[in-house]
């Protein structure tokens, strides 16, 4: 959710403002960089229209992923006075390396998928489907033999 408001907040921003610079967005979740950098359909519906809203809001390459260590939103998240908040420059500015270039950013590893439970892959099913098509039905036996119906409900029961 934080991923889609992120997006969400950027493109309104950008329509604002009009603008028309690149924004680049950063994670510490694993998760969450592999379902933004993924291919949406392989999710359950909550999480692929999630994706899907915020690729299309947002270039997956413009996605990231740092260590939490380097997440200046997780100092709040650790008891940190506000007096030394205020005198924190990766909490006012971010990491060191985020006023670099971006070749000299932390090189986000593009796996495959991260081994995690949490996923919430769709689960898909195998179908197969027989078809068997008859040209000629025969009875078992000719009804139109018999002179009444009750007469064939003996016969067959």
């Amino acid at each position: 959710m934080g991923a889609l408001l992120s997006a969400r907040l950027s493109s309104n921003i950008l329509k604002a403002l009009k603008l028309n610079i690149p924004c680049f967005f950063w994670t510490d979740s694993k998760i969450t960089y592999f379902w933004v950098r993924g291919q949406p359909e392989r999710f359950k519906p909550f999480i692929k229209n999630r994706i899907q809203e915020i690729q299309k809001l947002t270039s997956p390459s413009n996605w990231h992923h740092c260590l939490g260590t380097q997440n200046p939103a997780d100092i709040v998240s650790r008891r940190v006075k506000i007096s030394r908040l205020l005198n924190n420059t990766s909490w006012l500015q971010g990491p060191e390396w985020l006023r670099l270039p971006p070749e000299f950013w932390p090189e986000s590893k593009n796996e495959d998928s991260p081994n995690s439970p949490d996923l919430e892959y769709r689960k898909s099913n195998d179908i197969v489907q027989h078809e068997c098509i008859i040209e000629e039905r025969k009875s078992l036996f000719d009804i139109s033999k018999y002179s009444n119906l009750e007469k064939v409900l003996r016969i067959t029961a």
